[in-house]
């Protein structure tokens, strides 16, 4: 299994993951203006579309074709929308006008419409690599998520890999065998004030990371982010062993 470290357009979260020695990472494209990654890296690129919809400011696909093409981005997903018909437009132009492998993604609102739904079969009838997403950051309950990732796995089984926006939960990552997935909470220091690795992800490292001078501050969170990250090396070994004793080993 490889876990992808997103969120790691800023300079400085690149240096702290590059020390520690990751090399897999998710970019977005909203917010790369440029290509910082090392070559030996493995990087997978993500539209942006969600953000995008977000901060009302939509992505022009000419604009991500050209960013593929620019920097020969062997991975990309696809430019999603609202629209369904008009994601499936985006996944055909962009598999049209780039070189790269263009992962489509299965939403879990996919999922809950009688209509979408069957869009998984049509993904895994043509696609080895495909994405699971719709539910990092919205309130979804637990339950739909499972229903959902039990359906996504009963179609694609051990036989077409599966990326999981956003899906680093333990249960999520010990109940089904994806080949790949990715989280930004290696980070939650610095947004949320709590730690993966600390206090059991509690909230109280944010106050000890404030308690000094600003100096003082900043290395007490580099401290913690840098035990965080390890936590999701450890963490994506970890499950790649259980999944092999589970006679699951995704290779390439």
């Amino acid at each position: 299994m490889k876990l992808y470290f997103a969120g790691t357009e800023p300079g400085y979260h690149r240096e702290l993951l590059q020390g520690s020695g990751v090399k897999n990472y998710l970019g977005s494209f909203f917010y790369l203006k440029e290509f910082p990654y090392r070559k030996e890296d493995d990087f997978l690129l993500d539209s942006g579309g969600y953000t995008a919809r977000k901060s009302g400011k939509p992505i022009n696909i000419k604009d991500y074709i050209d960013f593929i093409n620019t920097h020969n981005i062997s991975y990309a997903f696809n430019l999603d929308t609202n629209d369904t018909s008009e994601t499936k437009s985006n996944l055909k132009v962009l598999e049209e006008e780039t070189n790269a492998y263009i992962l489509p993604i299965f939403h879990c609102s996919d999922f809950l419409d009688k209509k979408d739904i069957k869009l998984l079969d049509e993904f895994v009838e043509k696609y080895p690599y495909i994405s699971t997403g719709g539910v990092a950051g919205v309130s979804v309950p637990r339950s739909t998520v499972r229903n959902f990732l039990d359906y996504t796995f009963s179609k694609t089984r051990d036989k077409v890999k599966v990326h999981g926006l956003g899906m680093t939960s333990d249960w999520q990552m010990e109940r089904y065998p994806f080949y790949s997935v990715d989280s930004t909470s290696w980070n939650q220091i610095q947004r949320w004030g709590c730690s993966a690795s600390m206090n059991n992800g509690g909230s109280m490292p944010n106050a000890w990371t404030h308690m000094g001078t600003k100096e003082e501050n900043k290395k007490n969170t580099e401290y913690i982010l840098k035990k965080d990250i390890i936590h999701y090396i450890n963490k994506e070994k970890y499950y790649t062993e259980l999944w092999q004793k589970r006679n699951i080993n995704w290779v390439g």
